[in-house]
């Protein structure tokens, strides 16, 4: 006789239910369980595929309700036990453990001991309850961790303090990513994220390090990480910021790149005499050697803006070949003074061998840019004022802007503002336009801004870019550091194409490379005459992530005629 049949559960449908339908249950501890329990059951005898699921996933999901701490690791992979190691490669490469105050004792563990020897990413937070077995867990698998974010209660201890730090200097051979920080007051995940997600500068999103002091006022060099390659890097105090970045740089023998971040709160000398900084011997003869050797610099302004001039003079003599000037925190263009701008122009003018330049102005528009084939772009987004003079512009041969960059107010000096950075930039190649809300209705100087301008305003210049090799439309929304969260289409304004066509037309008859549209939906079904013409002006077309009713229209119009 046959058993009588299930009702279908969560876990027989697409994975991404799982979350909502474990999250709607979350109202009584048992009846979590026994869904759970019974949606494992199911899965496992209705399907073969029986590996999609894993009790790391599992217990990644559990983790974010309310009672996580009342369930216990075991009840959730008893039956998962051995499929956890059939594929771990695949499994660990898209899994994040995450370890929180909150965690069951002794799962972090778990977890992490079935991992092997495969590249891991962990996103830690130690408490005072729990300290000691993050410790271990660095000790024993920093070896073969490819991220690493550590954030530090302020309540732990100096002895669980000396485990951690004691726990980093084991050898990280693999690392490429870490974060470590020593929360102020409460512990905000969603404050201190902002370093290590997607709101992090471009060129510094991948195998960056942030280092926070783990011990109050005390300076840590972890010994392990001798293969990172960039440093993002809060300095404790300008008066032992050379003997810091000394430090550093002798314990990171791979180190590329070098990002000194300056908040309100790293003051510059006794008194706050800013300009102090403009003398030489701030920085010794040891630390300017070493910078030497740097590929790119980078200054972050995380709340003054004009905090970053004074950094700037001492690296205006050095031989990098990329520098990156960030005001993540910047709220509003007019905030920004004109002589900040004026002062940092010039010290631009001076850096000859800068061959890539990213001026990163908005929180709002930090966007890893680098794409499915591993090619990376860099980002450049100009405040109003900083229109340059500066020959250095004309090196640039990859460009990211935000399509409303400039469409603040409507106003002719913005837009021929918009039209001077492309006459400065006669080399480039490669265009990548980031789309910033999800709405088709962006805005009326869509049209106007981000290079895409009517030729009426130039017809005294004759633009060179005709050189364009590639040009991408990213929705912001599909981009940031772990993508597969951040999947919502943005809808493509439809002036925007019309003025790119007219640009594309007016200014040159070349065929573009590659043309790539990524995390955009709608943009057919409005755009349907004027997408066969751009089409038609590239060789290799690129769709990701957009609506299957886009990719049929597509396929209805590679049999158009081409106008």
């Amino acid at each position: 006789m046959n058993p009588p049949s299930r009702p279908p559960s969560a876990l027989d449908r697409l994975p991404g239910v799982v979350l909502a339908a474990l999250t709607e249950s979350h109202g009584n501890t048992a009846h979590v369980q026994s869904v759970v329990s019974d949606s494992i059951d199911a899965y496992v005898q209705t399907r073969a595929q029986t590996g999609a699921l894993p009790p790391e996933l599992l217990v990644h999901i559990l983790s974010f309700l309310p009672l996580s701490s009342q369930i216990r690791a075991a009840q959730v992979c008893k039956r998962w036990r051995a499929l956890s190691l059939s594929n771990p490669a695949r499994l660990w490469s898209t899994v994040v453990v995450r370890g929180g105050k909150k965690m069951v004792p002794g799962t972090l563990l778990a977890l992490l001991d079935r991992s092997g020897d495969v590249d891991i990413t962990m996103d830690l937070t130690a408490a005072s309850e729990n300290a000691y077995e993050i410790s271990l867990a660095l000790t024993r698998h920093l070896g073969h961790t490819r991220r690493l974010a550590l954030w530090v209660d302020t309540a732990v201890d100096g002895r669980a303090r000396e485990h951690l730090r004691k726990a980093l200097e084991a050898p990280a051979p693999r690392l490429r990513d870490i974060a470590l920080w020593e929360g102020q007051g409460a512990f905000d995940a969603s404050t201190q994220l902002r370093w290590f997600g997607d709101t992090a500068p471009p060129m510094l999103q991948r195998a960056k390090l942030y280092l926070r002091s783990l011990v109050a006022g005390t300076f840590i060099v972890p010994t392990g990480l001798t293969s990172l390659t960039r440093l993002l890097y809060a300095p404790h105090n300008i008066s032992t910021i050379d003997f810091e970045l000394d430090a550093l740089l002798s314990a990171l023998p791979a180190l590329d790149t070098l990002a000194l971040e300056v908040t309100r709160a790293t003051p510059f000398v006794p008194g706050g005499d800013a300009q102090a900084l403009l003398q030489p011997q701030v920085f010794g003869y040891n630390v300017l050697e070493r910078l030497e050797s740097l590929d790119t610099l980078a200054l972050v302004a995380a709340h003054d803006e004009a905090a970053l001039y004074p950094f700037a003079v001492p690296f205006a003599s050095l031989r990098s070949r990329s520098l990156v000037l960030s005001w993540p925190e910047a709220r509003g263009i007019a905030s920004i003074s004109m002589d900040v701008h004026t002062s940092m122009l010039a010290v631009l003018a001076e850096m000859a061998n800068v061959e890539a330049l990213t001026i990163h102005y908005s929180s709002g528009l930090n966007i890893d840019v680098r794409d499915a084939k591993g090619r990376e772009r860099t980002f450049l987004e100009v405040p109003r004022h900083m229109i340059p003079s500066s020959a250095i512009f004309a090196q640039i041969t990859t460009l990211s802007v935000a399509e409303l960059a400039w469409a603040h107010s409507n106003t002719p000096d913005e837009v021929d503002e918009a039209g001077m950075l492309l006459l400065a930039a006669p080399n480039l190649l490669d265009l990548t336009v980031f789309l910033l809300r999800p709405t088709s209705h962006i805005g009326t100087l869509a049209h106007r801004s981000a290079f895409f301008l009517p030729r009426s305003r130039f017809s005294g210049h004759t633009l060179s870019c005709s050189n364009l090799r590639t040009v991408s439309f990213v929705s912001r929304a599909s981009v940031s550091w772990e993508s597969a969260s951040h999947d919502i289409p943005t809808m493509l304004d439809p002036t925007l194409i019309e003025t790119f066509l007219t640009y594309r037309l007016s200014y040159s008859s070349a065929v573009l490379e590659e043309l790539r549209f990524v995390g955009v939906k709608g943009f057919v079904s409005v755009l349907s005459v004027e997408i066969a013409r751009l089409f038609g002006m590239a060789r290799r077309v690129e769709i990701e992530r957009t609506r299957p009713s886009d990719l049929r229209l597509v396929a209805d119009m590679l049999s158009w005629k081409w106008p």
